[in-house]
């Protein structure tokens, strides 16, 4: 059976700020790793979860997006001192905070993420 793309729905480029080497510490102030841009396609859409899990982020629904992509997206590696992945969506910028595989086999294989709308410099 062919792969069936995620690139087969209404989707958009969307490029995504991922950190690439830790953060570190800089005269006790925390200063971030080098970033890479990376191009993906995706399908952003408002949140569709429930309130309880809203209460999770600390959010309301406008908030939060949900983001499919064929390609997988980050979290953040807290120990390892790199952040989650952003992007830009309508303006705003979201970091990525839960990610879901779909699928095993080739044809099938997609990733749902969720997103929290944060300030410029990626923190909430």
């Amino acid at each position: 059976m062919p792969a069936i793309p995620i690139t087969n729905l209404q989707t958009e480029t969307i490029t995504v700020v991922r950190q690439d080497t830790p953060g570190t510490y800089v005269d006790g102030e925390f200063v971030l790793g080098t970033t890479l841009d990376v191009e993906m396609i995706a399908v952003v859409l408002p949140y569709s979860g429930t309130e309880s899990q809203l209460r999770e982020y600390g959010r309301t629904k406008s908030d939060v997006v949900s983001i499919w992509t064929d390609d997988e997206l980050f979290i953040a590696k807290e120990v390892e001192k790199i952040g989650a992945d952003v992007f830009n969506y309508e303006g705003f910028n979201y970091q990525i905070m839960k990610v879901t595989r779909y699928g095993k086999a080739p044809f099938l294989s997609h990733y749902e993420s969720e997103a929290v709308r944060v300030d410029v410099q990626g923190g909430s």
